[in-house]
């Protein structure tokens, strides 16, 4: 009976989460689809989706622009996260510098952005791609901190200054000892602050002024214009690329507890 019961409730929690995907997918193939009818009803059309071979193809450059600022920050924010944390750990104020690592996280992203909004503009970053990537750093660089302060210990202290003992210096230490062994947690923190930084809408929208056209702001644009169908093969750009990164991530994320030092 049990056993039954947890088949049901698997079978019930991936319909959830495919049936939406698999329908957006085929809602971008349609037009004129008219609620309540679910299938058959509308037109078929795939001039959208042909138009993103266009050079001049909002969602093509929006698809570019998302992957361009969401690589950028993940980058930096689990480059220098992974350092920072190193410090965090060792430091006899570990405790104050985790609750400062989770005062972005207080405000909503769309308060914060309102509050940055200001200096932005004094700084004349508003409405540019390097003010996105600097907000976006804002948010995303904190959760690398305190993913990878969780990931330290001892052990991995005492292997970095073993390697410093032997003759190696601190870049040797960490690019030939720390960063090989902890290759599986880096690439796990990486698919994390990408995710976070793709979806991000509140940020973007605000900081961007409508001049730096995500993929989020461009599905927020055509469903305020009423153009389900846009939206539709928008949201289909969206989801593609976090869905191919998890595919390719889903062996390091086994490993990344196989080979952790936390063991």
């Amino acid at each position: 009976m049990m056993a039954e019961f947890k088949n049901i409730y698997k079978v019930f929690i991936y319909t959830v989460i495919i049936f939406p995907i698999i329908w957006i997918f085929v809602f971008s193939f349609f037009t004129n689809w008219t609620f309540p009818s679910i299938l058959g009803t509308g037109d078929f059309n795939i001039n959208i989706w042909k138009r993103l071979l266009d050079s001049e193809s909002l969602l093509l450059s929006g698809l570019l622009l998302s992957l361009i600022i969401s690589l950028i920050t993940a980058l930096l924010s689990v480059s220098i996260g992974f350092v920072t944390s190193e410090v965090i750990y060792t430091s006899r104020y570990k405790n104050s510098l985790l609750l400062a690592a989770y005062l972005p996280y207080v405000l909503s992203p769309v308060v914060l952005a309102l509050m940055l909004q200001v200096f932005f503009v004094k700084a004349g970053l508003s409405g540019s791609l390097i003010g996105v990537v600097i907000a976006l750093f804002m948010i995303v660089y904190p959760y690398s901190v305190l993913f990878f302060v969780g990931y330290w210990n001892d052990d991995l202290v005492n292997m970095k200054q073993l390697a410093r003992t032997l003759g190696g210096s601190k870049m040797s230490a960490w690019f030939k000892v720390i960063v090989p062994v902890s290759k599986p947690v880096i690439s796990l923190c990486f698919f994390q602050c990408f995710i976070i930084a793709w979806f991000e809408f509140g940020l973007t929208n605000l900081l961007g002024v409508g001049k730096v056209k995500t993929l989020p702001v461009q599905i927020y644009m055509y469903i305020q214009e009423a153009n389900p169908y846009y939206a539709a093969v928008a949201s289909c750009l969206m989801i593609a690329p976090p869905i191919l990164l998890l595919l390719l991530n889903r062996q390091w994320m086994s490993e990344s507890i196989k080979f952790s030092p936390l063991k």
